[in-house]
């Protein structure tokens, strides 16, 4: 093998190993600044005159995340104000009026876990396409739009077995 074809192997090599190292060091930047608390699942239950929220959230994180409460919002408002140089400004606010839920128990999420919570309204949810989150937890705020709510009006639906009957 000659002195140039080695150089180019070895210059390659070394390229290999930097992009390697790179990719390694963003993906933990990454993976590190995710929030640790995910929505894995929602799902609605509508009986005769209640309506029953399975809210299923996830750790993401190598230790326990406490959620202080959270409230679940219908939709978000807008606010406009004129800024100094005359134009209108407007951005989205989760307005007070709009929550129909606040969840004020203190939960823990054990490192790589889940948790389920259980949540009993007396409104009907079922004309809703997404719901608003927004949680308190020893990290911080986390506020999420969450878009895949599942409906169900069948126990043996929700909790995947059947329910036998005689």
């Amino acid at each position: 093998m000659d002195e140039s074809h080695f150089k180019s192997t070895v210059d390659m090599l070394s390229s290999l190993a930097s992009i390697v190292a790179i990719s390694t060091v963003l993906y933990a930047w990454w993976k590190n600044n995710r929030p640790g608390v995910k929505i894995k699942s929602l799902i609605i239950h509508r009986l005769e005159n209640q309506t029953r929220l399975y809210l299923r959230l996830a750790n993401e994180k190598t230790y326990p995340i406490f959620i202080e409460n959270f409230t679940c919002y219908e939709k978000l408002a807008y606010q406009t104000t004129i800024l100094e140089s005359g134009s209108p400004s407007t951005w989205p606010v989760l307005h007070q009026d709009l929550k129909f839920y606040t969840h004020t128990a203190k939960t823990e999420l054990p490192e790589m876990g889940e948790v389920n919570i259980p949540i009993f309204l007396d409104k009907d949810l079922r004309h809703l396409k997404y719901l608003y989150f927004c949680f308190s937890t020893s990290h911080g705020q986390i506020a999420y739009k969450f878009k895949k709510i599942k409906f169900f009006t069948d126990y043996a639906v929700i909790f995947s077995s059947p329910i036998e009957t005689e």
